[in-house]
């Protein structure tokens, strides 16, 4: 005040404000007076105003004044310099709206989608062997299907996601030979079985052993039987069942005997 100037001061520093409020506390400006506010017109629509604490709208008067959306700027020169030429520009709000702005503001509602833009379009370009994007409604533009179908371009495809588990079906597993792990697989899966076949090939158990082929029990030999030989008079061994044939001891008896061989038929 004893050198009727504004002083740049460190924030925080009591006493201390704008350079506005500066140079009205000093008596180098005149302070802007506050217009009264709006005269409600009867029957006029109502305006409304985003409460962000209270996050809710509140109706207030016609004209009602929202935060400030720039601050004091003159054209072409910075703040300060608008300061000191004494120049000053009001602070442009954003003016209290309908029912509907406010909630929107506020968060409330969502905002009405905005007109839907036409699909893109594109159109062949043979020499570079590409789809190029086009304006809507150009002559002989397409979708970009039809369009890389036109320029020989292979459309890549895409990859199969994996099967989804049908509820209630049997799991099945493969053995992940690096972890020495048996890991849950979709059904289909080469290799994939039951987790009893995944751990006996991963080493985790021994596998059942399979029911050997039964081994047939040795039959007894049959034993040797022996014939009479009438010229020589001597036994001789004969294939088994062959008629007249007997045991040795048998044949040894018989074989003195020729009334006995006559009665059987041998001569």
């Amino acid at each position: 005040k004893a050198k009727q100037q504004c002083e740049e001061v460190p924030a925080g520093t009591a006493g201390a404000g704008s350079e506005h409020a500066c140079r009205v506390e000093c008596g180098l400006e005149t302070p802007v007076p506050t217009p009264p506010p709006a005269t409600p017109v009867p029957g006029a629509a109502k305006v409304y105003k985003c409460n962000k604490a209270k996050q809710q709208c509140e109706a207030v008067p016609a004209g009602t004044a929202g935060r400030c959306r720039r601050g004091l700027r003159g054209p072409g020169r910075s703040t300060r310099a608008a300061w000191s030429a004494g120049w000053r520009r009001p602070c442009r709000r954003r003016r209290a709206g309908s029912e509907y702005d406010c909630e929107v503001e506020c968060g409330l509602t969502t905002p009405a989608p905005s007109t839907p833009q036409p699909a893109k379009v594109y159109q062949c370009n043979k020499a570079a062997k590409r789809c190029d994007e086009v304006a809507p409604f150009t002559a002989n533009s397409t979708s970009l299907v039809v369009c890389q179908a036109a320029c020989g371009i292979a459309t890549p495809v895409p990859a199969t996601p994996p099967a989804t588990p049908v509820p209630g079906a049997a799991k099945v597993y493969k053995c992940n030979k690096a972890a020495k792990r048996c890991e849950e697989v979709p059904a289909g899966t080469a290799g994939a079985g039951s987790e009893y076949d995944c751990e006996a090939e991963c080493g985790l158990l021994t596998p059942v052993p399979t029911a050997a082929t039964p081994v047939p029990a040795p039959t007894a030999p049959v034993a040797k039987v022996y014939k009479c030989n009438a010229e020589t008079q001597k036994c001789e061994e004969v294939a088994p069942y062959t008629a007249g044939s007997a045991s040795l001891e048998v044949c040894k008896k018989e074989c003195g005997q020729p009334e006995l061989r006559l009665l059987r038929g041998e001569y």
